[in-house]
């Protein structure tokens, strides 16, 4: 179900300053299941718009730096099954590496679909995605133990409520000091935000 339209949050992302990012390359955002891309350029003129439902909100944004090596264009054919041969021209890049001699190339099959399996394999694609998705991060959160981890940092900011949580929350985070390391101004966490004594 879809959620309500009050539940839902809008915000506009803006690129102000892009480092060292050749101008050949692309910038991929994703959020969710939104994904946009585009040159650094574009960005800089066109702000991205998201927007998510509530549940989504802790979703982080997924930002790719990516280079073009090669493109081509491909006309399908729209009423029958039909398999494709792309060749693509190679770049300045690869023309110098010695085991590139061959062109790329891809091959392509496309088949057309009953209603029927239209309807069937679209459900059964998000059903199979969902469950793999939910049963990895599962997996990966019990075996680096991160989720006990984070209960006990929210637990923490709900104890002390410091006036920012999230320079406390930092604080926490760079308190571990690794083997062999040496300690910093990380390790008195617990004072951090309490008001200097005075004499």
């Amino acid at each position: 179900n879809e959620a309500p339209q009050s539940c839902w949050r809008r915000m506009e992302l803006s690129v102000v300053e892009a480092l060292n990012i050749p101008a050949d390359r692309l910038l991929s955002v994703r959020h969710g299941e939104a994904r946009r891309q585009a040159s650094v350029d574009r960005f800089y003129r066109h702000p991205l718009r998201l927007s998510w439902s509530g549940k989504e909100t802790a979703e982080p944004l997924r930002i790719e730096v990516l280079k073009v090596v090669a493109v081509e264009r491909l006309v399908l054919h729209p009423h029958k099954d039909c398999l494709y041969q792309v060749a693509f021209d190679k770049d300045a890049e690869q023309e110098a590496l010695p085991d590139n001699s061959q062109k790329m190339s891809l091959k392509l099959r496309t088949r057309l679909l009953s209603a029927d399996e239209k309807k069937g394999s679209h459900e059964k694609a998000g059903e199979k995605s969902s469950k793999d998705s939910a049963a990895s991060a599962r997996e990966y959160l019990e075996t680096h133990g991160l989720l006990h981890y984070m209960q006990a940092l929210l637990q923490a900011v709900l104890q002390d409520r410091p006036q920012d949580p999230f320079a406390y929350l930092r604080r926490q985070l760079s308190a571990n000091v690794p083997p062999g390391g040496n300690a910093t101004s990380g390790d008195a966490v617990a004072k951090a935000d309490e008001p200097p004594k005075t004499d």
